[in-house]
């Protein structure tokens, strides 16, 4: 009597492409904003007996769902924005039953640019899943489960980078129509990880103001980056909102003694998921941000403090923005193959070191940067260079301080250009091949005239005593 084969039946969901590092080790596919996301999946069943099913479905979802208390009952709201069903092809001898076998099929679900980036906060979330089921008439279903998180990004693509693919946000006005005031960040849109710099200005006080010419003090000024999520019902009837503060900045530098204006930009580290997720749009759940300035006010002569943080809305500066999940700045690279993970992934399609066609991108020898209108550009590029940061990593990863005043541009997405024009090179003449030139560099300007002369007159510049360059016309 042979030994008693055990039955068993098997529903498996495999994910095809996408990038490991989601929470709970799920996949992460990143979106594109002027083309679908396409996500692949492979869904198998096998059975080694004649087992009980109507069908094998699977789809695709995509909603956003919203749960909270209020006076002891449960309220929430769902929305289901996307949803593609399939059905598995099976082999039925007769109604309700499936044949033993393997059975797979493949499948790809579109996410449109549009779709809101997974998250989840208290109260809320955006979810992706994919769902299997053994449709069975008289038993429970079989259900398989996997989600995947998608993470949305508003950069465009590499056609359209003739254009400025950002714009400066700010936030500007005038406190108790005394105090000009405002908070200044290099866009309008930021990214999950992104190294963040912030410009605020205060002062000087209003010419026509009663405290004119007086000077004042500040008192523990901060930063806050706000979270909000908004959370409501499918009908709209109830709704509540759920904050928190995500970073808490202390201005560590700023003067102890009263002053007449007060200028300073400091770097905040946006964190990434979970603690701060993306905006979201539904319609039942929708997350925004605020960046906060919050400083204690003293004007000499006046009695008390006057404070920002006061609770009336012109008593905080408050900058709002939007948040993608594309994260341009994770951790410092130890290569410069690891730099992918700290820039915005589209100039570097263009990028002739990140193709690995060239080992430099950029001669730094001259360097044109207009304070005025790029000053936060400037600042990252000293922060870049500056003893710390460079020895722990900008000229481990570069040649010096070539790389580092378009890549500091990239990160904060300041728009920058490269003069288009061929590089040059003046010098000698070689002995044996006339074609060719033995100089040192030539920067040309934008309409290929001579700009400036890396090395002047000496063959190499790097060796002391070396022997000019031999000039016949």
């Amino acid at each position: 009597m042979g030994a008693k084969v055990k039955l068993q039946k098997s529903l498996a969901i495999e994910i095809e492409g996408g990038q490991p590092g989601g929470p709970d080790e799920a996949i992460i596919y990143y979106g594109q904003s002027d083309r679908p996301t396409v996500v692949h999946c492979k869904i198998r069943f096998a059975t080694n007996y004649e087992c009980k099913g109507d069908r094998i479905e699977f789809c695709f979802t995509g909603r956003a769902v919203s749960s909270w208390s209020e006076n002891e009952d449960s309220i929430g709201g769902k929305e289901v924005f996307h949803r593609q069903v399939w059905e598995l092809p099976v082999n039925q001898p007769k109604p309700g039953r499936i044949a033993p076998g393997s059975y797979e099929a493949s499948f790809n679900a579109t996410l449109p640019p549009t779709y809101p980036s997974s998250s989840e906060t208290k109260g809320g979330r955006v979810t992706y899943l994919v769902e299997a089921k053994l449709r069975r008439s008289w038993s429970l279903d079989v259900v398989e489960l996997r989600e995947i998180w998608y993470s949305a990004t508003s950069l465009p693509s590499l056609v359209s980078l003739a254009q400025p693919i950002m714009t400066v946000g700010s936030c500007a006005g005038v406190w108790r129509d005394a105090l000009p005031y405002s908070i200044i960040i290099p866009s309008e849109t930021l990214f999950l990880g992104q190294l963040l710099p912030v410009t605020i200005r205060l002062g000087p006080l209003l010419a026509n103001s009663p405290v004119t010419g007086q000077a004042i003090r500040l008192i523990d000024p901060r930063l806050r980056l706000k979270q909000y999520a908004h959370l409501a019902t499918n009908s709209g009837n109830s709704t509540a909102v759920r904050k928190k503060v995500v970073v808490d900045l202390t201005l560590a530098h700023w003067p102890k003694v009263a002053v007449v204006e007060y200028q300073n930009t400091v770097l905040m580290q946006l964190p990434t998921l979970p603690e701060l997720v993306p905006t979201t749009r539904t319609t039942v759940y929708s997350v925004r941000h605020s960046l906060n300035l919050m400083v204690g006010i003293a004007l000499s002569g006046l009695a008390g403090v006057m404070k920002v943080k006061d609770r009336t809305p012109n008593n905080v500066l408050t900058h709002t923005f939007r948040l993608f999940g594309k994260g341009l700045y994770r951790s410092p690279p130890k290569s410069c193959s690891e730099q992918k993970e700290i820039l915005s992934s589209l100039q570097e399609r263009a990028s002739l070191s990140f193709r690995g066609i060239s080992n430099y991108e950029q001669e730094s020898g001259v360097v044109v940067i207009n304070n005025k209108k790029r000053f936060l550009g400037m600042m990252a590029a000293c922060k870049m260079n500056s003893k710390w940061k460079r020895e722990l990593w900008s000229y481990r990863t570069f040649y010096g301080d070539k790389e580092t005043f378009w890549s500091v541009f990239e990160m904060i997405q300041d728009p920058y250009a490269f003069v288009r024009s061929a590089s040059g090179v003046i010098g000698e003449r070689r002995m044996h091949d006339a074609s060719a030139v033995c100089g040192t560099q030539l920067h040309l300007d934008y309409q290929e005239r001579p700009l400036w002369w890396n090395g002047g007159l000496v063959r190499k510049k790097e060796e002391v005593g070396s022997q000019d360059l031999g000039f016949t016309y």
